[in-house]
């Protein structure tokens, strides 16, 4: 805190600095719980948080940390589990899948193809074309036309579903998608053709990821500042 004052020039005494401080992290803090663990904070963990912001952890720490929690990876594994198998996890599922994100193993996109190339996903889309269509379904939240449905069968019919899965996961449509989501959630407005631009760039050609683009996004002045 000595540092802090000096930086300060000495003008503002401990508690004024906190007081400054403290509703700035209180209400960056529990936006993240909002957008990122639908729920409120718990009075522990409020604290916790917003005292590691006021000893000089960075918004866009905190916002990574939310991110990659335990909590945070469940919501999303259950998402996944949902939207593509139409059903809740299973706890010795999920407990496996967020283990994988945990250590670093799997990405999300990692796990997404995964469930999406699992024996119960083929199950329930048995032919090429139900195959097709229930990945532009699930994916990119629209049916396909004819023309890409004959497309990926033929893709399909020289390569493997492992291939066409991640193809359509990582295509400028599904990233286009995801940056909008990410702007209108998290920021409350559309994407600047600038920005979007530069993030589909970033994820397209590397080294960003749809982790590391919601988190920069979720630790940026803009959201510290609409919270």
């Amino acid at each position: 805190m000595s540092s802090a004052n000096g930086r300060l020039g000495g003008r503002l005494s401990f508690e004024k600095l906190e007081d400054r401080l403290v509703p700035d992290a209180t209400s960056f803090v529990t936006s993240l719980y909002q957008n990122l663990l639908n729920r409120g904070p718990d009075a522990g963990g409020l604290a916790s948080w917003v005292a590691a912001i006021n000893a000089g952890a960075t918004n866009q720490q905190v916002a990574t940390a939310f991110w990659q929690s335990p909590e945070h990876r469940s919501i999303e594994v259950t998402g996944y589990y949902q939207t593509f198998l139409g059903r809740a996890p299973d706890s010795g599922g999920l407990g496996g899948w967020v283990n994988l994100l945990n250590t670093g193993q799997l990405n999300e996109q990692g796990v997404e193809i995964a469930i999406l190339t699992s024996t119960e996903y083929l199950n329930n889309h048995p032919t090429s074309d139900s195959f097709v269509t229930g990945l532009y379904l699930n994916i990119l939240n629209r049916a396909p036309q004819p023309f890409e449905v004959v497309l990926w069968q033929n893709i399909l019919s020289q390569s493997n579903v492992t291939f066409v899965t991640a193809s359509i996961l990582t295509s400028s449509e599904k990233y286009l998608d995801i940056i909008n989501n990410y702007y209108e959630t998290y920021l409350n407005r559309a994407p600047d053709p600038a920005g979007q631009q530069a993030w589909l760039n970033n994820l397209v050609a590397g080294p960003g990821t749809i982790e590391t683009v919601a988190e920069a996004i979720l630790g940026s002045a803009e959201y510290a500042q609409l919270h």
